[in-house]
């Protein structure tokens, strides 16, 4: 065979394994039991995209494919600095006065001592 065939079977049979492990990420993003942990999904779901989209680019033999898989990397890296911080801003929202109040707490037992 062929050493470029060979190559070219290896690279397209990674693709399909991380097709398959694409798929078992997205079915831990829906099932997460947390938000934290869907949003760690959704980071690695882009991250194997981009990995995808370069050995695409090795199979077809196209470079310019590897800058759209950089702009990919640079929508995914803002995508999910945005998501954490709607997740923080909102997860402060609904437990502002939990807050306050074990800060309440930890003040009056220090008062106390002091």
């Amino acid at each position: 065979m062929n050493i470029a065939l060979i190559e070219q079977n290896i690279l397209i049979a990674s693709l399909i394994v991380l097709a398959i492990s694409l798929l078992a990420i997205f079915l831990r993003a829906i099932i997460g039991p947390r938000v934290a942990d869907r949003i760690i999904c959704i980071n690695m779901i882009g991250t194997k995209v981009i990995i995808m989209i370069c050995i695409i680019s090795a199979i077809l033999h196209e470079d310019f494919i590897v800058d759209v898989a950089l702009v990919y990397a640079l929508i995914n890296f803002v995508a999910i600095v945005v998501l954490t911080y709607a997740y923080q801003y909102t997860y402060l929202k609904s437990h502002k006065e939990k807050i306050k109040t074990t800060v309440q707490i930890k003040n009056a037992a220090v008062n106390k001592r002091g």
